[in-house]
């Protein structure tokens, strides 16, 4: 049974504010979650961006362009259109491939 009086709906709520705010904001997880996780997550991934995407893949990337254009220079002169160049050529080519072998042990 209500007694009006004995219970004071605003001493109440006042003494127990801190317990409704704590249910009201669920615990305080979201604010949790987007300030210190999300946040977290966002600085961790910017760092690996500027470190590792830019310091390390741009590199590589720039690095086999590089190579691949140099062979790409290297070929275009062994390309003569002369079919003896490319007998000898081919010669070479098993001939260092059967030097390794030999050497190898294979």
């Amino acid at each position: 049974v209500y007694v009006r009086g004995f219970v004071e709906p605003e001493r109440a709520y006042e003494t127990l504010k801190a317990l409704h705010t704590t249910f009201k904001e669920q615990f305080f997880t979201e604010k949790l979650y987007h300030k210190i996780l999300a946040r977290g997550y966002m600085l961790y991934s910017n760092l690996l961006y500027a470190a590792f995407e830019k310091q390390f893949i741009d590199k590589m990337v720039d690095s086999t362009y590089r190579l691949s254009n140099g062979i790409g220079d290297f070929v275009k002169f062994l390309h003569t259109g002369k079919i003896n160049h490319y007998i000898w050529i081919a010669y070479l080519g098993i001939s260092i491939f059967l030097i390794i072998l030999i050497f190898m042990g294979g």
